[in-house]
């Protein structure tokens, strides 16, 4: 990726920094900006609740409906009063600008300023350009993440991953917190095909086993 800049911030024609904070941290406090780093450096520890990420904008349109609409200019930034709290997102550019029918346009902008889910963000964004293997540990930040930023390819490959463990023998076990955790939030948020696969998974493998003795 080109690293040529187009301006105080240094970036490339088709690459886009996105400061990215997380809402459950969220402060009045007037605070520096991150410097960028890569998507690269997202695998450990994230130093504090906002990062900074530089990202092919052409690789997001195309993967993210979510960012399609808010990099091509077409994104209302007003949530919907069902939205969860912790997984609102709301556009803050540098340079933004109103579009006639009152959504935020950022199609120009070389940065844009989102709060949400950081962990399943920055899950997502590691699943689009360096794609990391689904295990138990990362699968409910990519769901979630995929389903709050649109990206279709990731659902598609969670619904797999997860029937496909759901075929798996007793010796391949996941931990039972885990299968309550991604029910639970299955039927919060209407995922069909964990609500249609953890009765039967839980009752193949953990009824009757001792584990809810």
């Amino acid at each position: 990726m080109s690293s040529g800049g187009d301006g105080g911030d240094g970036v490339a024609a088709d690459e886009v920094v996105l400061e990215i904070t997380d809402s459950s941290s969220l402060s009045t406090t007037s605070t520096p900006p991150p410097p960028p780093i890569p998507i690269s450096a997202l695998d450990g520890p994230l130093p504090s609740p906002t990062v900074a990420v530089r990202a092919d904008r052409s690789r997001l349109i195309e993967s993210s409906s979510y960012f399609r609409a808010l990099l091509g200019g077409s994104f209302r930034s007003a949530p919907s009063a069902s939205e969860p709290r912790e997984l609102r997102i709301r556009p803050i550019s540098r340079g933004s600008e109103l579009d006639s029918s009152g959504g935020c346009s950022e199609s120009g902008s070389g940065y844009v300023q989102i709060s949400c889910n950081l962990e399943a963000t920055v899950q997502v964004l590691r699943y689009l350009f360096e794609p990391p293997a689904i295990t138990h540990e990362n699968f409910l930040p990519l769901l979630e993440g995929a389903l709050f930023l649109a990206v279709e390819n990731l659902l598609v490959d969670c619904e797999r991953w997860f029937r496909n463990m759901g075929c798996q023998s007793s010796s391949m076990l996941v931990p039972l917190d885990f299968i309550i955790e991604v029910w639970y939030f299955a039927q919060t948020h209407g995922v069909t095909f964990v609500q249609d696969a953890c009765p039967g998974y839980l009752a193949q493998n953990f009824v009757g086993t001792g584990h809810f003795q």
